[in-house]
């Protein structure tokens, strides 16, 4: 994990501008989407001329950190926004923060245009379709804002895959089923299945388990034909010895190898921190 601090801390030391005395990246990362804005302050007498981080390293840095978030969470961290600061000593400080998807910028900022009046829309520049999907939006949002305040995992778990299939009235919406399984991932109860969702959201053609249990039968069957998700969660349960398996780092090492070479980046870095710590027998 130390490493993929450093190389974000490298990445963005090489590209920084000579002249630069203070500089501050603030990160905004979710699953499906993720930006940052910088603010640079130059050494005395100097000026900066160029922007303070290129366009490249910022999306490199980005892709960095989602990955570094992947990683975090698997060992229980739940993060959305990162804000690296430089100071003249020329060291990196990284400071993490959760913010839910529901009172992320880009949802606050849906919620503000369905509260505009149709008469509004011109002052504010708000095309027409837009504020009508936004308050769409706003009103499915508030009829099952109860259920996902207060339910119970296995409901919530059911409400995340409503999300994720967009039905029984719910609006596809995959970043909020994907915040959502990342909340369940904590509880006992259905960690491994709604890791098994959560994973196979990273797929181009997502299969999701509907039921809150995991059936390892059903796991198996599908990591023998070469599902990512399901060779990853078998992992997870081999290495902590789930539902009645026997833990074993070398077949949980295993699955995660058949995952990673299919490049999914949770199982590779999983196979990582086994490497490191090969005694290290994670009780999730």
């Amino acid at each position: 994990m130390a490493n993929l601090y450093q190389i974000i801390a490298n990445n963005i030391r090489t590209a920084l501008p000579r002249d630069i005395k203070a500089f501050e990246l603030c990160a905004h990362v979710y699953s499906q989407y993720s930006f940052s804005a910088t603010s640079g302050e130059a050494a005395e007498n100097a000026v900066i001329t160029a922007p303070v981080l290129p366009d490249c390293i910022q999306d490199e840095t980005l892709e960095l950190l989602q990955n570094l978030k992947q990683s975090d969470l698997l060992q229980g961290k739940v993060w959305t926004q990162c804000k690296i600061v430089w100071a003249e000593n020329g060291k990196a400080k990284f400071e993490f923060a959760h913010v839910s998807i529901d009172n992320s910028h880009p949802q606050l900022f849906l919620r503000g245009i369905a509260d505009l009046q149709a008469q509004e829309l011109a002052q504010f520049e708000v095309i027409q379709d837009e504020w009508l999907a936004a308050k769409a939006e706003g009103l499915v949002a508030t009829s099952v804002s109860a259920v996902e305040t207060n339910c119970d995992a296995q409901t919530l778990f059911a409400v995340a895959v409503d999300y994720a299939l967009g039905r029984n009235g719910v609006a596809q919406n995959t970043e909020r089923a994907y915040a959502y399984f990342e909340r369940l991932i904590k509880h006992e109860a259905t960690s491994l299945a709604a890791y098994y969702n959560w994973a196979a959201m990273w797929d181009f053609n997502p299969q999701y388990l509907e039921a809150a249990q995991i059936d390892v039968n059903l796991l198996q069957a599908r990591a023998k034909k070469f599902d990512v998700a399901a060779q990853f969660v078998l992992g997870l349960m081999y290495q902590s010895g789930y539902s009645g398996l026997d833990a074993n780092i070398e077949p949980a090492k295993q699955c995660y190898f058949k995952a990673a070479e299919h490049g999914f980046i949770p199982a590779q870095l999983r196979l990582d921190d086994l490497c490191v710590d090969s005694a290290g027998l994670a009780q999730d």
